[in-house]
């Protein structure tokens, strides 16, 4: 509970009087509710954007959201608000604080935002045609369907092979990993492609016919 002065006019000036809670949950809305933050995606990989959004604020309350040095103040609608940030280039746990501006109190809350590494796609570095391989995306959002796909090089700079690229989809583990695996007929340099809610990675694989095709 939260102490807030108040004054009372009397016929012979202002008196300043003490009122026990009458300022309790006055930045929370609704009264009584403490303000949330949360951060989203959260894991978030390293150098990629998140939104943080503080909820159960006081409408017409500012917030200001802090990211180690850098902070964000933006006005509140409907009892929340959020922003924008990216995320630190490196892997680790770091502090996300929302706190009510502007307000005739103050409300502050905090959440842990875990950074992983920059999401990455890897496979072979040469295959044959014909035969199957596996291309595996890593560090991106946990339990989230992604795509790889695999354009041939000639192929991106034609309208007419426009649309031959081959596409497998799947869905991240907890920790952001899925392997995929990809036949490719024509032999050449593919681009493979990996595709996430908001994060994306590359490589890419050279398929050659082998002495053993037929």
């Amino acid at each position: 509970m939260r102490l807030g002065l108040i004054s009372v006019a009397t016929g012979i000036g202002v008196t300043a009087a003490l009122v026990l809670g009458a300022a309790e949950g006055v930045a929370a809305y609704p009264p009584g509710t403490a303000i949330t933050v949360t951060a989203a995606p959260n894991p978030v990989s390293a150098g990629s954007a998140f939104t943080a959004t503080a909820a159960h604020v006081q409408s017409g309350c500012k917030v200001r959201f802090t990211l180690g040095e850098r902070s964000i103040t933006v006005s509140s609608s409907g009892g929340s608000a959020s922003a924008r940030f990216r995320a630190p280039r490196r892997a680790g746990q770091v502090s996300v604080r929302a706190t009510t501006t502007r307000c005739s109190s103050i409300e502050s809350a905090s959440t842990t935002l875990t950074i992983t590494g920059r999401p990455r796609v890897t496979g072979p570095h040469s295959a044959c045609t014909n035969e199957s391989f596996t291309e595996s995306a890593s560090n991106f959002a946990p339990n989230t369907q992604i795509s790889i796909t695999l354009t041939r090089a000639d192929d991106m700079q034609s309208t007419r092979d426009a649309g031959r690229s081959l596409v497998q989809s799947g869905t991240t583990d907890g920790s952001g990993s899925v392997s995929l695996r990809f036949t490719v007929k024509n032999s050449g340099t593919y681009l493979v492609t990996a595709v996430g809610p908001g994060q994306h990675a590359t490589t890419s694989v050279s398929v050659s016919r082998c002495s053993h095709d037929h």
